[in-house]
Formats: structure tokens, C-alpha cells, sequence
């Protein structure tokens, strides 16, 4: 039995259940509904961002069944201007564009939000309602193939994060293609951009952003604190929704090398009246069904949201994900802050596993084989068990509690003996070999 263990795990880089989130699937249907605005010399700001429109009109999407609009495409001449609030965030931006502001003009904007844009927009043009208008219908169409295969984040989701959660925190976003820089997404989201979906919890707090996807400068070309909070130093920490203090992960290795697995997670809520929570999850593991518990006896259902996921044009060769598959569960009624709760996830899938030659196999996407509500951002106790081919070996973070067989697999429990930010195996065929540290004395297998 090892004293010590040190495993390196290294990787490389929906479907919904309708009935249990129907606003959501409101959100995925809506389109443009014949509600317009004109508007002439129209300015809307937005923290850092100042936008005018020369003249044009906005087309409101359809709804929810509470009445609410969360997008609206904007057609005619408009620009936008980003004015960074401290010296530090211009001379960044200096060095990415040239200029200490980002001016670009435009002929289509898409706005979803959770914030009064809406009524903004109503105050600044005359109303009516039209047919609704097949250029604005294209405009929104090729946003949704945008933010599938190049952004690959559901902002739908997020936006249902305002709705549902209370209060909103008035999220912005704006995806432009503008005559100098295109395309690009505009942020401006109170809860960080870390919060805006699961791949980009490496971001951090800072809660103004501007995202290129220049083919070949594309990235955050500025992340920002908002001109509240704004001073000399850059950087701020990412605020978490829920706090998991333990995962309980239960694994299935078929001999194809499909997984099957349940995760339990034990978490306190962070902030009050949480509805929708993200689960950071590889897209090709699947959520099959979800419930929650205050004491581990009874439990709820609660819904799930997992777009589908497709291959782009290198398939062949990298297998590469192209979906908007963000995923999250909703709740069917607020948590309440500071009240544990455990969350059971069922899921199962292919694609953890790549073969790298016979009976060896590549763990891929460390930080999302298994479901979490974040990595590297939120330490936990684990306690992982693993049922297996006999034929094959496994180690895993932590110390090995027991590895025994049960009729054609093997059963291999590891718990970790202190909080860690991420859990991992190694699956294949391994030799063992076992040295003592000369220094520390600890037996290392």
C-alpha cells in the first residue's frame, strides 16, 4: 500500500430534457417576431463600452411566456467605442490594437441580455410591429452557427442564469462583425467572465471583456474590471456560486472504453436564490439524469440542459468538438446560501479514453472527466472508485484504499488525504516500481 502517491495527468485541450426547463427551451426557439424599434442617433452604454446607432432598426425576438425579451438584432449603421478605465487597461490595449480605445463600425449587432436593455432600447426609437423581417431572421440564424462552431459557449444559458436566478446580475452581450474587427463577442457580465461558461473559468472576476475572433490574432483582446472597481492593478479573483467540498466519483471502464459514472457532489451555495448551476463536463459525456438531496435520503429531480454536440471539419484527425454544449442543472426552486445540499449526476459516454497503442490508453480532459462545478478554482475531498477490465491496470490521485476483484472486473477505491483541486487516473498496462525517498523517507509506488 503506497505512503504516497504523485499522479500528473496531462490532457490536450444538447441534449435537454425540454419538459423539466421549458423556459430554456423558450430562450433556444425564439426569433425575430415583427416587434421593432427605429431609432435615430441612439446611444446606449454599457460600462466601458459606448454604442451609437446612426439610424437602423432593432428586431425583438420572441418572448418568454412571462413576458419577457432577453436579444434583439439591430439592422442599419452603428459603431461602438471601448473606453478602457484605467491607465493600465489602455496601455494594454495599446499594445494588442495600436490605440489606447477600440473604435470599429457595423451593419448588424445581436444583443442578448438580463439587464433593462429592453427598456432602453423602447425609450430611444419609435415602436410598431411588422412581419418579421427575413434579413434580421438571417442576421440571428448565422449568430446561432457562430456560437456554435466558433464561440462554442451557450449564451442562452447564461441569459437563463438571469432569469431564473435572483436577483439578475444584468448581464451584456453583444456579438458584432464589425468593418475592422470581425467577428467578436462584447462582454459585460457582473459576475465575471469566468462565470460565462465553463471554459473560460480560468479567467478570472473581471467582468468587462472583448473576445476576437480574428483568424489570426483571435482571443480576449481586453479584460477589464468594471469603472467602479477600476484601478492601477489588473487581475481580480473569480467569485464562485457554490463551494464543493466533496465529490464522491463512481466509474464504469467498459472494455470499449466507454465510461459510465454517477458523481456526488456535496456544495454550499455561495450567493442566495441559486436556480441554474453550471457543470463543468466533457461535451461527450452525457447528463442522463440529475437530483438533489438535503441529508442523502430523499431525492428531487432536477433538469438539465446539454446541447448537442458535432464534429468540424477535422473530425478525421482531432475529433474535434463543435457545439455550444455548455452544460448546467436547474433547480426546481432557489437554494438557499450557506445550506449544503449533495448533487447526483448520472452520465455516461466515449472519448475519455484515447487508445495510443494496444492496451495503452490516454486519460483526455483532465479537469471535466467527471462533472464539477470548477477545477482549479475549488478545492474538495475526493473519493474515487473504479470498476474495470481484470486485463488492465489503474491509478488514480490519492491513496489506494483497496483493489480487489468482483467476478470479471476490478474494483480500485482511492480517497484523497487532503483537499485537492482536481482528481485524475491512468489507465493501460503498467510495470510497478517502488523506490523509498532518501530525504522525506517516504515510500513512493
Amino acid at each position: 500500500m503506497p505512503k504516497l502517491l504523485l499522479l500528473f495527468v496531462f490532457a490536450v485541450s444538447t441534449f435537454v430534457h425540454a419538459a423539466e426547463v421549458p423556459l430554456y427551451v423558450e430562450l433556444r426557439d425564439a426569433r425575430p417576431d415583427g416587434r421593432v424599434v427605429s431609432v435615430e442617433n441612439f446611444e446606449l452604454t454599457r460600462d466601458a463600452y459606448a454604442f451609437t446607432f446612426a439610424r437602423g432598426t432593432f428586431h425583438f425576438l420572441t418572448p418568454t411566456s412571462d413576458g419577457r425579451t432577453f436579444a434583439a438584432v439591430f439592422i442599419g449603421e452603428g459603431s461602438y467605442e471601448l473606453r478602457p478605465p484605467s491607465e493600465s487597461e489602455r496601455q494594454h490595449l495599446r499594445q494588442v490594437t495600436g490605440g489606447e480605445t477600440l473604435v470599429d463600425s457595423f451593419s448588424e449587432l445581436i444583443v442578448m441580455y438580463g439587464d433593462a436593455t429592453t427598456d432602453d432600447i423602447q425609450k430611444g426609437g419609435s415602436a410598431e410591429t411588422r412581419t418579421p423581417d427575413p434579413q434580421a431572421i438571417r442576421a440571428w440564424e448565422s449568430h446561432l452557427a457562430h456560437q456554435k462552431k466558433e464561440l462554442r459557449v451557450n449564451l442562452h444559458l447564461r441569459v437563463l442564469r438571469d432569469l431564473l436566478n435572483s436577483p439578475a446580475d444584468g448581464v451584456f452581450l453583444a456579438s458584432v462583425k464589425g468593418r475592422a474587427h470581425q467577428p467578436a463577442l462584447i462582454v459585460v457580465d457582473p459576475s465575471g467572465i469566468g462565470n460565462l461558461a465553463a471554459g473560460f473559468s480560468l479567467f478570472g472576476g473581471e467582468e468587462v471583456g472583448f473576445l476576437s475572433f480574428d483568424q489570426r490574432d483571435g482571443g480576449f483582446w481586453y479584460l477589464g474590471n468594471r469603472n467602479a472597481a477600476a484601478g492601477p492593478a489588473r487581475g481580480k479573483p473569480l467569485t464562485l456560486a457554490a463551494d464543493a467540498h466533496e465529490y464522491r466519483i463512481e466509474t464504469k471502464i467498459a472494455s470499449n472504453a466507454a465510461i459510465e459514472g454517477t458523481t456526488t457532489i456535496r456544495l454550499e451555495p455561495l450567493t442566495a436564490n441559486i436556480r441554474v448551476l453550471p457543470i463543468h463536463i466533457l461535451p461527450k459525456l452525457r447528463l442522463r439524469e440529475a437530483a438533489y438531496s438535503k441529508d442523502g435520503s430523499d431525492w428531487t429531480p432536477v433538469g438539465i440542459i446539454q446541447e448537442e454536440v458535432e464534429l468540424g471539419r477535422f473530425k478525421r484527425l482531432f475529433r474535434e468538438e463543435v457545439a455550444d454544449a455548455d452544460a448546467a442543472v436547474v433547480f426546481p426552486s432557489a437554494l438557499t446560501k450557506g445550506e449544503a445540499i449533495q448533487l447526483r449526476l448520472n452520465y455516461d459516454g466515449r472519448d475519455v479514453l484515447q487508445s495510443v497503442g494496444p492496451d495503452s490508453w490516454s486519460v483526455q480532459a483532465r479537469e471535466s472527466w467527471y462533472p464539477n462545478i470548477g477545477t482549479f478554482t475549488d478545492a474538495a475531498d475526493y473519493e474515487l472508485t473504479f470498476r474495470y477490465p481484470k486485463r488492465q491496470n489503474l491509478i488514480a490521485t490519492g491513496v489506494r484504499l483497496r483493489e480487489e476483484p468482483e467476478g470479471d472486473e476490478i474494483v480500485s477505491v482511492w480517497k484523497s488525504e487532503k483537499p485537492m483541486w482536481v482528481a485524475g487516473f491512468n489507465y493501460g498496462r503498467f510495470e510497478k516500481i517502488s523506490r523509498t525517498d532518501e530525504q522525506s523517507g517516504a515510500s513512493i509506488d
